[in-house]
């Protein structure tokens, strides 16, 4: 790899970083260009490769992308040849279909009533929510909101898991 093409990695990977810092996410920062592991740091959750190549190689990008994910979610942000930063939002950016489908139903779309742990919890607190409003004495609405606590809290810790693969 020539100077100039390590040098455009490096400024591509700090583009990409701060694109991201800009968005809500204030720790993004650059490994640097060659480094092993992730190229962006500071995205929980996150495993993004950053690609500044003209060669074009989808497959072996999001192979080291998901090799560097661990659980995370892998995305390879690409900079093709004559995309200036400019054009940053314009960049190609990808996952893996499994993924993509599972951030679009996340997301709403789709088949949302597909079961997930997510929407199994919901379930289970809107039944402790109605149990909890019909319940005929003190104890049994204890009980009943207890259940609904305890619920809602498995439903967050879930959702967040689910957010961050």
């Amino acid at each position: 790899m020539t100077n100039s093409r390590k040098t455009r990695g490096r400024a591509t990977e700090h583009l990409v970083a701060r694109a991201f810092a800009a968005d809500g996410w204030p720790h993004a920062l650059p490994t640097g260009a060659g480094a092993p592991g992730r190229d962006i740091t500071g995205l929980p959750g996150i495993a993004v490769e950053v690609k500044a190549r003209t060669a074009f190689s989808p497959q072996a990008f999001l192979r080291q992308a998901v090799a560097n994910a661990g659980q995370d979610l892998p995305i390879v942000v690409l900079r093709c040849n004559g995309a200036g930063p400019a054009t940053i939002d314009d960049w190609p950016a990808f996952t893996t279909f499994g993924r993509m489908r599972e951030l679009l139903r996340t997301a709403g779309y789709g088949n949302t009533t597909a079961p997930t742990q997510v929407g199994q919890l919901q379930r289970i607190v809107a039944a402790a929510a109605v149990s909890w409003v019909s319940a005929a004495t003190p104890d049994e609405a204890t009980a009943a909101l207890n259940e609904v606590a305890q619920a809602a809290d498995r439903l967050v810790a879930v959702a967040l898991t689910e957010a961050t693969r």
